[in-house]
């Protein structure tokens, strides 16, 4: 076993890794700041993106099982993480890596975490929004606009008056 080979291969994906995530987080962040916005279309792009940073990390990550199962140290998660803190209890700087990655995935993560909160809460608005629409329409006649998008009769409103 050529340890400072395989901490160089294992500091190199990491360091892969590490970048990625990060790269991910602003893209995550970004994502954050459109839902709080309303900006739809960038939120589509920005999906779009996260989804190939992600098949980006899974890639990396299998990379990294297979080094570690390549060296002995197994091929499950578990396994994985015991072995690069094996690794690491001897270099301070893979130590560093590992910490400064962990730290990364959870901030995405979080990030990941509160974006879905925004989202469904803001479906729940809209579906909420909808109700009152669609129940508003069922009244007859209207007590608002009427389907063809002028005031209802019974509105308490004269066309004239909602035009000023």
């Amino acid at each position: 076993m050529n340890t400072p080979h395989i901490i160089a291969s294992l500091t190199a994906l990491l360091t892969r890794e590490c970048d990625q995530v990060m790269s991910l987080v602003d893209v995550l962040s970004d994502e954050q700041a459109c839902l709080i916005h309303m900006h739809a279309d960038r939120v589509m792009e920005l999906a779009v993106q996260k989804e190939a940073f992600m098949h980006e990390l899974e890639r990396l990550s299998r990379q990294r099982l297979s080094l570690c199962a390549q060296n002995g140290g197994g091929n499950t998660p578990l396994e994985l993480d015991a072995w690069m803190r094996q690794l690491a209890a001897n270099d301070l700087n893979l130590h560093c890596l590992i910490e400064n990655f962990k730290g990364s995935l959870r901030q995405a993560q979080r990030l990941n975490n509160l974006n879905g909160t925004l989202v469904a809460e803001q479906l729940a608005t809209l579906q909420q929004r909808m109700t009152i629409i669609h129940q508003a329409s069922q009244v007859n006649p209207p007590v608002t606009y009427g389907p063809n998008g002028l005031l209802g009769a019974a509105s308490p409103f004269t066309q004239r008056s909602a035009i000023r």
